[in-house]
């Protein structure tokens, strides 16, 4: 029996739709880094649905070939499907589509495919998949001069079988490290951090269930489940505990698992969040999901929206390639997803004993942040015993991505202070 993969990679790149859509419309061209060679082998008209493209691959003896099944200059999207390709690989329809970046004259890039392939094959077609969308887009970055933030060579990609599926990004040996994102994030956020931890330190990054390369799932969100797919990750890399680090969302996240298994927890980090909504008054919480539900309820995507986020979740001193990092993932938010995540984290089912957390914790509060200020995280600190409490200052809300070298630091001194 076989299995059937969804893969779906957002790109954010710093130019013009319409001059990124002139180069990516273009079919039966070799403008893929990973093509040799590229021809039009069926069809007078190589934007007619029918147009068959031949194409080989660096490093390959494969030949592929692929149908154009829809195009549209108004709409700046194509669809294609594969009829010649890798063994094992079956049923394979991809769509490629430019809308304009909710944010300056930027580009916003979805590329999604679905597939089936042989049980037990999920993970190693989609993360061939998801590497080959990503490189294209890497590469119409590229071309316009305005490169996207590079990923680092040392990082591994996987995807754990299960229902649903979960995106994984790792790097190193040793100890796990696992990365939890925001509500607005996703584990691309985090490669910085990955590929800097300290030699002995297996360092990971998730994304959740129904976030960027993660499966969608049935049913609401649940603190149980988001630990049961924590779990699946600590099984996966085979260690009997771990050290977790969370940002906003991330940091409750990290908590609500410490409190259901403080015993396979090792050390926490939380920056720029803590309790989540847990102590917060109903009219606290409601007014936060109102705020963010309201909008989609009435017809618009996460994406468009995510302009008016970034203000909130950046300082005004973030650079470009930065902002378009997080701009990826607020313009990679699938809707249904987005709001059960909304809707779990304004709910809270657990309730924190902040005194009984026993195992070190360094919490890092953003100068600039709005939506987890200073003093709330330094209150919280003073809950916890002996926990180290530090300041990285002139960053907003996402500070690992505004200050890497700092937030970097913070991270090396806490695997430093727990060694000694």
């Amino acid at each position: 029996m076989n299995d059937k993969v969804t893969v779906n990679v957002t790109g954010v790149i710093r130019a013009p739709v319409t001059d990124v859509w002139s180069i990516a419309r273009e079919f039966t061209t070799a403008w893929h880094p990973a093509m040799a060679s590229c021809e039009l082998a069926e069809g007078a008209d190589p934007f007619a649905p029918g147009a068959l493209r031949r194409f080989t691959v660096y490093g390959e003896s494969q030949r592929y070939a692929e149908r154009l099944t829809s195009f549209s200059d108004d709409q700046r999207y194509l669809a294609y499907t594969l009829e010649e390709g890798p063994a094992g690989l079956e049923a394979y329809n991809a769509a490629f589509e430019l809308t304009p970046a909710p944010w300056q004259d930027w580009a916003r890039v979805c590329w999604s495919g679905v597939f089936s392939c042989a049980r037990g094959q999920a993970s190693r077609f989609w993360v061939g998949t998801d590497q080959v969308y990503r490189s294209g887009i890497d590469e119409l970055a590229r071309r316009f001069g305005v490169p996207r933030a590079p990923e680092p060579d040392a990082l591994e990609h996987v995807r754990l079988d299960g229902v649903p599926r979960i995106a994984v990004t790792s790097a190193g040996r040793g100890d796990l490290c696992l990365f939890l994102h925001g509500i607005g994030g996703s584990r691309v956020v985090w490669q910085d951090q990955l590929a800097a931890l300290p030699e002995g330190i297996t360092g990971a990054a998730m994304d959740y269930r129904g976030y960027n390369g993660s499966e969608d799932y049935p049913g609401p969100m649940t603190e149980e489940g988001l630990c049961d797919d924590i779990e699946r990750v600590r099984q996966h890399f085979a260690v009997e505990k771990l050290h977790l680090v969370g940002q906003s969302m991330g940091s409750w996240l990290a908590l609500v698992y410490h409190a259901r298994y403080p015993r396979r927890v090792s050390s926490l980090v939380l920056t720029s969040g803590s309790l989540g909504m847990t102590r917060a008054p109903d009219e606290k919480r409601s007014r936060f999901l109102n705020l963010r539900e309201e909008p989609l309820l009435g017809g618009i995507e996460p994406y468009e929206n995510a302009g008016n986020v970034l203000p909130v979740i950046l300082s005004e001193a973030a650079d470009d390639t930065g902002r378009a990092a997080v701009l990826e993932s607020l313009c990679a938010l699938r809707k249904d997803s987005y709001l059960k995540s909304l809707r779990c984290y304004t709910n809270p089912v657990s309730v924190f004993d902040t005194a009984k957390v026993s195992v070190p914790v360094t919490m890092i509060a953003a100068a600039l942040d709005p939506l987890a200020p200073v003093e709330e995280m330094a209150a919280v600190a003073a809950e916890i015993p002996n926990a180290q409490f530090h300041v990285i200052p002139g960053v907003g809300h996402i500070a690992n991505i505004e200050s890497p070298g700092a937030f970097n630091a913070l991270i090396a001194g806490h695997f430093s202070a727990l060694s000694c």
